[in-house]
């Protein structure tokens, strides 16, 4: 493992999350957890959440709306601020996950649900998302992808803002297809505290080439550090 990949693990705790449920019978299903959904709940720093849910479904080539017969949700807690992988282990080898067609995501407080997201396009499938919870004193008031540059260097297929690799490629090289959503959050929890984890996605280190790092830090150097601090020439 090298340095630079090191340093990304070692900000990443891993969720265990339940195995879905039976389909929901419901031409709309979302929200998937209505009590949740209307409950008064709150978010801490350095605290386990109050659930947040997934929902797995697929969408047919002439449906609008999730299949009913085909819509499964996961429900799981995380730590809040903690740059999160929600890793649902051995998921690609089950009949639930090879047919599903999109994901979202819901939480506890939070009365609506993520946009949703593609897990697969003809060949290829998307081994990965991240996703943004946005709060503000504790209270949810979005959850977004973190797709912006989602495609930037992608080896395989561009699919909905998010990197695909061919599906024959799954299970070799160590390369794993499971289910793994990065949850990181940003804004204030319920004690003003601020948020810091969606500063750790991957996202945020494409942003900054090693001459850029380096020009912050002198920049720094000059504008911020006293005088009497500073190396002598």
């Amino acid at each position: 493992m090298n340095a630079g990949l090191l340093f990304i693990v070692l900000f990443i705790t891993v969720a265990r999350a339940q195995t879905p449920s039976a389909p929901i019978p419901d031409p709309e299903p979302r929200p998937l957890f209505p009590t949740l959904a209307n409950a008064g709940a709150t978010y801490t720093s350095g605290e386990m959440s109050s659930h947040l849910g997934i929902g797995i479904t697929r969408i047919g080539a002439d449906e609008k709306y999730p299949n009913k017969e085909s819509t499964w949700r996961v429900p799981f807690q995380v730590k809040v601020d903690d740059f999160t992988l929600v890793n649902i282990v051995d998921s690609y080898q089950t009949e639930w996950w090879k047919n599903a067609s999109h994901i979202w995501l819901e939480a506890s407080g939070f009365k609506g649900f993520s946009p949703l997201k593609k897990v697969r396009d003809k060949n290829y499938v998307i081994p990965g998302w991240t996703m943004i919870i946005k709060i503000k004193d504790g209270k949810i008031l979005g959850m977004v992808w973190d797709d912006i540059d989602g495609c930037l260097s992608c080896p395989g297929a561009c699919i909905d803002g998010f990197c695909g690799i061919e599906e024959s490629k799954c299970g070799q090289n160590s390369i794993s297809c499971d289910l793994q959503i990065y949850v990181g959050w940003i804004g204030s929890d319920d004690k003003g505290n601020f948020m810091v984890s969606a500063g750790r996605r991957q996202s945020q280190f494409r942003n900054y080439s090693l001459k850029s790092a380096f020009d912050m830090a002198y920049q720094t150097y000059n504008n911020d550090v006293p005088a009497e601090m500073k190396v002598g020439r």
